[in-house]
């Protein structure tokens, strides 16, 4: 297999991976050796999905990482981190699972604009301008008040191939 089809197939992954992850009420597990930590593990086949991440008690603050890998080769990664206030998390939510669930690559976040009825927020999403494609992408997310003149909340990302 080329490495274009692997990154073809582990693209069709990750969205199966991130529907079942984070943006779903999913059970999270601790990872003994990094205390602290949160994780959702996925895996099909020899593709397996690692989504980890820390939120220190009584923090808006949270980064992690997203790692992909194929046969047991790492092939894919994904850092992201900021901070967002705990009233905007379904919302986040939400935004996210509208990308994933549309199989649409924006970074590996949510739309570029995203609003729901359910919620006063704007989620926003500005991706790099050179590249953003699976292989290379990095950007920033956030959420910002009905007003659009505050912000609950950020997150920068960055990654692609490693393979």
């Amino acid at each position: 297999m080329s490495a274009q089809t692997d990154a073809q197939t582990a693209e069709q992954f990750f969205f199966e991976a991130m529907k079942s992850g984070w943006a779903m009420p999913v059970p999270k597990s601790p990872i003994p050796s990094l205390p602290g930590s949160k994780s959702i593990p996925f895996r099909i086949g020899e593709y397996s999905l690692l989504d980890y991440y820390f939120v220190a008690p009584g923090s808006d603050s949270s980064y992690g990482t997203t790692v992909i890998w194929v046969a047991e080769r790492p092939f894919w990664v994904m850092h992201y981190g900021g901070w967002y206030k705990k009233e905007v998390i379904p919302f986040l939510k939400a935004a996210l699972r509208e990308t994933y669930s549309q199989n649409q690559f924006v970074g590996g976040r949510g739309p570029q604009r995203y609003r729901n009825d359910e919620y006063p927020f704007l989620y926003c999403n500005d991706v790099g301008w050179i590249q953003c494609n699976f292989s290379n992408f990095h950007g920033l997310e956030y959420v910002l008040d009905e007003t659009q003149t505050q912000r609950l909340g950020e997150h920068r990302y960055f990654g692609g191939l490693i393979c």
